[in-house]
């Protein structure tokens, strides 16, 4: 049966989208009452209310109190996200993936379908399973995966962020992973069948034809370009 990676998202009002998030993640008890929503091959910035900064890459949703943001300072994150603490604060990061502590910190922050991976590029990151019942304690160049509600695995930082700038990066990145952040960068339906194995390598987020042909030529894959719609085939 055809894989079908619909990526693109209607626009939905900040009521809609905060309703949305209450339903999909029962941590948030409350309606938040700022959230930000990036669109597919959009990129946003923001600022929180302690005058920390994050960047939500394409497709991604990120909502907080600001209200209550001095005794509980949190924020809910659907997708992926950079942040960068302000220097001696600290706040969390809750998904449904699991969640993570920055303390006078910077980090990458990817939570997407059952997989948490966070990357510290600068001071302390601790992260939790979403159970609890596991955590890490990262340091500056180190990374953690949470998959399916388990550490995965603990290694050096392979490679800094590279989206933010531009550009998509990958070391053994499951293909349909690739795939659908190509369909997010580029706002277009992927759809796929029968596409295994792994990626490694980078692709630039300014043509559409050039990241096709150099992500599909090297897995010897064929791929047609019709509208708004990528098909990908072996």
């Amino acid at each position: 049966m055809e894989k079908h990676i619909l990526l693109h998202v209607c626009r939905l009002g900040a009521v809609a989208v905060a309703f949305w998030l209450s339903l999909s993640m029962p941590a948030c008890k409350k309606p938040a009452e700022q959230t930000i929503v990036s669109q597919p091959a959009e990129k946003r910035d923001a600022t929180l209310p302690d005058g920390s900064k994050v960047t939500l890459n394409a497709q991604s949703t990120l909502s907080y109190s600001a209200s209550t943001w001095q005794k509980n300072p949190e924020v809910m994150l659907v997708g992926e996200a950079f942040f960068s603490t302000k220097k001696n604060k600290r706040f969390f990061v809750k998904s449904e993936q699991g969640e993570l502590e920055l303390i006078n910190a910077q980090a990458n922050v990817y939570a997407r379908d059952q997989t948490l991976e966070v990357k510290c590029t600068a001071g302390r990151v601790q992260v939790s399973n979403p159970q609890g019942t596991e955590r890490v304690l990262l340091a500056s160049r180190e990374q953690v995966a949470v998959e399916d509600g388990r550490m995965q695995r603990r290694q050096g930082l392979q490679f800094f962020p590279t989206w933010p700038k531009g550009e998509s990066t990958f070391r053994d990145a499951p293909l349909s992973r690739v795939l659908e952040e190509i369909g997010r960068q580029f706002g277009k339906t992927m759809l796929f069948e029968n596409v295994e194995g792994t990626f490694s390598g980078r692709f630039s987020h300014k043509n559409l034809e050039q990241t096709l042909s150099a992500v599909c030529q090297k897995r010897q894959l064929h791929y047609k370009v019709i509208g708004d719609t990528v098909r990908i085939s072996p």
